[in-house]
């Protein structure tokens, strides 16, 4: 099995690349449509849908946001999900918004949907001042139900977090910028296990394999992204393997359904 696993790893590191011109700042988040046809990227206050086959844009979303943290796709294809000072909810058809949650939070770091579109995860941070004038700071993940778009449960971080969900929605994966990934049960919201293979690193763009067993992820030293690609065994913590992005730092990861496209988002390109 691991033999197997680190096969996986190693053939889809190695893929040849793409490169589009589309966005004046650092692509930060990427995301496949279910079919494969459409790469959703953003940076900044923009989102971008991109035709696959002929690397056309086909529409951008803007004016709304005035910073964006993260992005999310349901697996109909149907919506998408933007994380900023309020979590937006959009019809990829139509490009409009449908629908917005408006919590005690002064933004949403990060969102994710899980593969059966039931529930959907999020990170946020809430700035509150003191009576002293200092600036305290409170973390949380939380699960929500996407249909009626109630909270199941939250947990409090003393970090910010990126977020991924299993394929089998069993667990939420937690990326903290301490270095540390944690697995967190779905219907408790309890911790099964924690890996730490990074110190004092942000884990950032975590995607899983489609048979849950790899997560891909990358990690900002010293505050700086990195211009590698880590492959992590889900099962024991290990290190299976690693991609190194020589030329450009890497700000987001993209893996398309069939695997075969490992897309990165780096300065003011998609690779």
């Amino acid at each position: 099995m691991h033999e197997e696993t680190n096969m996986k790893a190693s053939t889809v590191s190695q893929r040849s690349a793409t490169i589009q011109i589309g966005h004046s700042h650092s692509v930060e988040f990427l995301k496949f449509t279910p079919n494969g046809k459409t790469l959703i990227s953003a940076c900044n206050s923009k989102i971008k849908f991109w035709d696959v086959e002929s690397k056309s844009l086909i529409r951008t979303i803007e004016g709304r946001f005035p910073w964006l943290f993260g992005i999310a796709l349901t697996p109909d294809g149907k919506t998408l999900i933007s994380a900023s000072e309020t979590l937006d909810f959009w019809d990829i058809k139509t490009g409009k918004l449908i629908a917005t949650i408006k919590e005690n939070f002064s933004h949403v770091q990060d969102v994710v949907v899980s593969q059966n579109g039931q529930l959907f995860g999020i990170a946020t941070h809430e700035e509150i001042k003191s009576n002293d004038e200092k600036m305290n700071f409170i973390q949380k993940v939380e699960l929500w139900n996407f249909e009626n778009k109630e909270k199941f449960w939250e947990v409090k971080s003393d970090f910010d977090a990126n977020l991924a969900f299993s394929p089998d929605g069993n667990f939420l994966s937690c990326g903290f910028d301490n270095g540390t990934i944690k697995f967190l049960d779905t219907k408790s919201g309890e911790e099964l296990r924690s890996y730490k293979n990074h110190n004092n690193s942000y884990i950032y763009c975590m995607n899983f394999t489609p048979d849950g067993k790899i997560l891909i992820y990358c990690a900002s030293i010293s505050g700086k992204r990195d211009k590698k690609i880590y492959f992590l065994n889900v099962k024991t913590g290990e290190l299976l393997n690693t991609f190194s992005n020589q030329d450009k730092r890497i700000f987001s990861l993209a893996l398309s359904p069939d695997e075969q496209i490992l897309a990165a988002g780096s300065e003011k390109e998609i690779v």
